[in-house]
């Protein structure tokens, strides 16, 4: 016959939390990834507004398991800008600002390769559905900005269209 011990949650010695069973019997271990969310960002856009725009198909739900997960953020765009941008981003949970971020491109000719990437992590404390989202704002742009645009001078073709991705991963706490 089977032993049967219930607990909600195993601590260390130390009284912390090691990990913690839900009330559907699903087991997280602290720090253990809970599940991953991603959405790919295709074809090229071109901006070349100077308010605050939504990057079309930056945006991606995530329905968090615990209120004390968090939520890590990974996102990567392959950009071009044109000389001298200025670029402000603004990651967004459902309609706040969770983070800004700014970049910035000089060449005095031509366009300029610009690998638009961070991380965050963040602390919903919820565990209904959010959606994150990445706005762009541009400030002294000369000719604007291409996102998901692979730079000929790395090897591709003029062709060819890179793919930037948001990514989200919930983290059991």
């Amino acid at each position: 016959m089977a032993s049967i011990i219930a607990v909600n949650e195993l601590q260390h010695s130390n009284g912390t939390t090691a990990a913690e069973i839900k009330s559907d019997g699903t087991f997280y271990p602290a720090g253990g990834i809970v599940q991953v969310q991603q959405t790919v960002i295709s074809g090229r856009q071109q901006l070349t507004v100077n308010t605050e725009t939504d990057i079309t198909g930056a945006s991606v739900s995530i329905t968090p398991k615990s209120s004390t997960s968090k939520i890590m953020v990974f996102s990567t765009i392959p950009s071009i800008s044109s000389n001298n941008a200025t670029i402000r981003l603004a990651l967004y949970r459902d309609n706040a600002v969770v983070n800004l971020l700014g970049y910035y491109s000089s060449n005095t000719t031509g366009w300029v390769p610009l690998n638009i990437s961070f991380q965050y992590l963040d602390s919903p404390s919820t565990t209904s559905s959010i959606t994150y989202k990445i706005a762009i704002q541009l400030q002294n742009v000369d000719d604007g900005v291409w996102l998901n645009y692979a730079n000929a001078h790395a090897g591709f073709s003029s062709a060819d269209d890179a793919r930037g991705t948001v990514t989200l991963m919930e983290i059991a706490q």
